[in-house]
């Protein structure tokens, strides 16, 4: 990632610490994603990497769906991740739940978590050995409390670890960690006034859909009829909004308004 002429391991550990450098400067949950798949995780031939973090951010370990706060895709790889309600059946709410690392075989994802059902398939037609192909999910744990998942589709993962890469997954899940605490105890300090918005959300990449609920916020519109009139289920609708507060670190929808609005997401009528 840097073109360092080192050796592997050196090469590894170049981009974990570019990757500590992005955290240290602010980047959002996409380019996290984007990095680490990019970077460190590189030679387990991520494809697909996604973090999720509970709906209700402000009491970590609980709630009853998890948002997805950022994802990375493989160019080719058109399956999207989506934010998830906890009693479905999929990897990375189990992890959430468990607390405990969901590693599957992705000759064996869709029998076991319908929600991934296709996911096989597409490794396949780009042409990737099933075999060697797995799906990590990892709890990103502070203090023994779950505050998100991250997860992993990889297509090069070892048959058995060495200590060098359970090592290099471990500092990378805490480097997820840090980049959640560091991003809660932002959003907090803002939510008080302390501390000013400034460049926050200003990186926030949103969906053509989460485009259209902000703006239907603006305007004073209930989920109903956001939902009636977009075309999709109220419950998408919630989710939509739920991901919106945690992007821009707002405690409610008027807040969610008002943070969009100061960080150039929406334009001042």
């Amino acid at each position: 990632m840097l073109g360092l002429q080192n050796g592997p391991d050196d090469s590894v550990s170049a981009s974990y610490l570019a990757c500590v450098r992005l955290v240290a400067d602010g980047i959002d949950a996409h380019a996290l994603t984007q990095a680490i798949a990019r970077g460190p995780l590189h030679r387990l031939g991520v494809v697909q990497s996604a973090l999720y973090i509970p709906a209700d951010n402000s009491h970590p370990g609980r709630g009853s769906s998890l948002v997805l706060a950022g994802h990375y895709n493989e160019p080719g790889i058109d399956s999207a991740p989506r934010s998830l309600a906890l009693h479905v059946t999929h990897p990375a709410c189990r992890a959430f739940q468990s607390q405990e690392v969901v590693d599957w075989p992705m000759m064996e994802i869709a029998d076991e978590f319908p929600l991934m059902s296709g996911y096989g398939d597409q490794l396949r037609e780009r042409g990737y050995e099933l075999t060697s192909c797995r799906m990590l999910a990892l709890p990103v744990d502070y203090q023994s409390v779950t505050h998100g998942v991250l997860t992993l589709q990889a297509t090069n993962l070892p048959g058995s670890w060495r200590w060098a890469d359970a090592e290099l997954m471990r500092g990378t899940v805490s480097l997820v960690a840090v980049w959640l605490r560091m991003t809660q105890a932002t959003n907090l300090l803002q939510a008080s006034g302390i501390l000013s918005p400034g460049r926050a959300g200003r990186n926030v990449r949103l969906s053509e859909r989460q485009v259209a609920v902000l703006q239907a916020l603006r305007d004073g519109k209930s989920n109903t009829f956001i939902a009636a009139t977009l075309g999709f289920s109220i419950s998408t609708v919630k989710q939509d909004i739920r991901a919106l507060q945690v992007m821009l670190g707002a405690r409610n929808r008027h807040e969610v308004v008002q943070r969009a609005l100061r960080v150039g997401l929406l334009p001042v009528e």
